[in-house]
């Protein structure tokens, strides 16, 4: 009886990251998400084939909680960071992101 709900807690498992990894690289439209950071702003635009593109930070870090929300737990890389001008309430929270994900190309 144990190993019976082993394997279905197992296949369930299985079955939501493969409908999460389906949802994330499947898209064919671009999808645009705003977080809400406070003072200064933070978009991040999903590009089809999961391309991402995180366009300012805000003035702390939240916009960590924003990217945990929105993206897969494993993915841990933006392909292209923009900061639009550099005000702290714009580019602070660009720090810790910059630790916890890789940025493949930043401009500023």
């Amino acid at each position: 009886m144990k190993r019976l709900f082993l394997l279905l807690i197992i296949f369930i498992g299985i079955w939501y990251f493969y409908l999460s990894y389906c949802d994330w690289f499947r898209t064919d439209c671009f999808k645009v998400v705003f977080f809400d950071v406070g003072q200064g702003d933070s978009i991040l635009i999903i590009a089809p084939g999961g391309k991402t593109i995180l366009i300012d930070g805000g003035p702390d870090d939240k916009v960590l909680r924003g990217l945990g929300e929105v993206m897969p737990f494993w993915w841990r890389q933006i392909d292209l960071m923009i900061i639009t001008h550099a005000h702290d309430d714009h580019t602070t929270g660009l720090i810790e992101v910059e630790r916890r994900y890789q940025i493949k190309l930043s401009f500023i």
